[in-house]
């Protein structure tokens, strides 16, 4: 157990319904090897990746979950996510016939499905999210009655999971883990070189980029990790910043591929976001082309998507996930390859204004 209050109260919760229940810790050495060392080998390749999404397919619900159920005999695990399925907080409406689905919080500025999309349903169906039902600020009280004060208080944790917050930054914290490899700034509307950048993991899309040399508000636009080169713009609200669709490969359903997209016929309305505090906004996703070897014919990929978004997107980025729902389901996720055509290209400049109005 992590000791915060939605895992105290979690398991407090489930003794009050006379379960039994057991605390158990991760393993970190599943960790550094299915979750870290990839976010590593991304980060060199110039992505941006999110090491959550696979702390918790790859181990909490997937190693840490076989341990506990295969290992121990335990009937199922209990976290202290802000989450629900469609089984129920508890599994009282566990079924063997029927698919399990992974459904929004209650509390949808706590939701945590963002970070559960690459969760297999069959894990899933053996999985009980207490609080998921719950406010933040209801849990909390919950804690205060049930002789927590102290963990109720107590400040709320941070930062990459199993790394957590890192005072330093996440940057110099990499630096013990990747090699410097230096590369140009250059100015994406004149092709001069500002300066020079430590290496491109360290930098992200729509990241601002301060240099003594330019007083200007330099954005990151993109980034070519052949060259090492990083592009920046002036503005945090340049149309080289925007688009209005991504690719996106490896989609994971979680309950499997949507009727819509699965013979390619049709496309798939619904809504996503590709960070956990971005509002959910509409999208239509289609399936991508790919060709054969020799390039003799072309078909639809069920492993590349392509993204159409209702609303202009800023600083897309490649390595992060797009997570799919419709209303309060969670259909699972894919990782964006590359942005659309940005609206500079477009000639769309207006299009971001107008959308702010």
């Amino acid at each position: 157990m992590s000791g915060g209050v939605d895992s105290t109260v979690s398991a407090w919760l489930l003794k009050q319904r006379g379960c039994q229940v057991e605390g158990r810790s991760q393993p970190g050495q599943t960790y550094w090897h299915e979750v870290f060392l990839p976010l590593i080998e991304d980060y060199q390749r110039g992505l941006t990746p999110n090491p959550d999404i696979f702390c918790n397919s790859r181990v909490k619900f997937d190693a840490f979950w076989r341990h506990c159920i295969q290992d121990l005999g335990a009937d199922a695990i209990a976290t202290g996510h802000y989450a629900r399925t469609s089984f129920g907080d508890f599994g009282e409406h566990a079924h063997p016939d029927r698919a399990v689905q992974l459904l929004r919080s209650m509390d949808l500025h706590k939701d945590q499905t963002f970070f559960l999309s690459r969760v297999s349903e069959s894990a899933l169906r053996k999985v009980m999210f207490p609080v998921g039902g719950m406010t933040k600020d209801l849990v909390k009280q919950i804690a205060v009655q049930a002789g927590f004060e102290d963990i109720a208080k107590k400040k709320e944790s941070m930062g990459i999971c199993f790394i957590g917050r890192r005072k330093a930054g996440f940057q110099e914290f990499f630096q013990h883990y990747v090699e410097d490899l230096p590369g140009d700034i250059i100015d994406q509307e004149t092709g001069r070189v500002l300066g020079q950048h430590r290496g491109v993991h360290m930098w992200t899309c729509g990241q601002r980029v301060p240099l003594t040399s330019d007083n200007r508000k330099l954005f990151v636009s993109h980034k070519d990790a052949g060259t090492k080169a990083i592009y920046v713009v002036n503005g945090s609200s340049h149309p080289a910043l925007f688009c209005e669709n991504f690719f996106a490969s490896d989609p994971f359903w979680i309950n499997g591929q949507p009727d819509q997209l699965r013979h390619g016929e049709k496309s798939l309305e619904c809504q996503f976001r590709v960070q956990n505090n971005q509002p959910w906004t509409p999208c239509v996703i289609n399936l991508g082309m790919s060709a054969t070897s020799g390039r003799n014919w072309e078909y639809m990929d069920q492993g590349n998507l392509i993204v159409s978004s209702a609303k202009p997107l800023r600083a897309v980025t490649p390595g992060q996930h797009a997570v799919f729902y419709q209303g309060e389901v969670c259909l699972g996720s894919a990782i964006i390859t590359r942005a659309g055509a940005n609206f500079q290209t477009m000639g769309k400049a207006s299009q971001i204004y107008d959308n702010k109005a």
